[in-house]
């Protein structure tokens, strides 16, 4: 079943990745760049295979492996609105990326890069792929490995220096208690526009995607 789902997923990447920018000839193909942000507890180092893969079946593509601060660290400990930020200062120092680019974002990467795109998306984005992202929310037993952020997001995750210094708390979506997340989560019912004031910029930038794909994963630990 795994290598039917990574099979499934280089397809797609292939689909999309190959997808030729502007200035594109027979004998020298000038491939659309890639950015790829990686998930929480993680560094930039984790997404390798992945470039590789890339940059093998693409010979001239610009790959950019986004890493924020020192990667597994400022993962878990930097808030995601300033991740965000972050993202988006890192993808506009780099001159290759200014006719836009296709992305990938893994596990809370995902939500960086849709948070990218809904706040900023210039450079502009064309093709999305967000693999193993709790786009919705996250709920249940933590599983991030780090016993401080397991045991604050069992207990208070809506608590204001939580939410300032706890990533995955600023995705906390507790079913059993809507109230309190909508009021006091600093990130997810904002790019989910869950708030009574619809922010339409962020729908219009999601509809300018070429291409939006949405994987999910059945053995994700994180």
């Amino acid at each position: 079943m795994r290598v039917l789902l990574l099979s499934a997923v280089l397809v797609l990447l292939l689909v999309v990745v190959c997808m030729p920018g502007n200035n594109v000839s027979a004998d020298s193909p000038s491939w659309r760049p890639v950015v790829i942000m990686h998930g929480v507890t993680t560094a930039a180092s984790k997404m390798a295979p992945l470039v590789q893969w890339i940059r093998e079946e693409f010979p001239g593509i610009f790959v950019l492996s986004v890493e924020i601060g020192n990667g597994a660290l400022d993962s878990v400990f930097v808030n995601m609105n300033k991740q965000v930020e972050a993202f988006n200062k890192e993808v506009n120092s780099h001159p290759e990326l200014k006719n836009g680019f296709n992305l990938i974002g893994y596990s809370q990467g995902g939500l960086i890069t849709r948070g990218y795109i809904e706040r900023y998306n210039s450079p502009k984005v064309h093709n999305y792929i967000s693999m193993a992202s709790p786009q919705a929310g996250q709920f249940g037993i933590p599983k991030y490995n780090v016993k401080l952020v397991d045991k604050l997001l069992a207990t208070v995750p809506y608590a204001d220096w939580v939410q300032e210094d706890i990533a995955p708390a600023n995705y906390w979506k507790d079913p059993y208690d809507l109230a309190k997340y909508q009021e006091n989560s600093i990130y997810l019912p904002d790019i989910n526009n869950e708030g009574p004031t619809k922010k339409k910029e962020y729908a219009d930038n999601i509809k300018s995607l070429n291409i939006m794909v949405l994987i999910y994963s059945t053995v994700d630990e994180t």
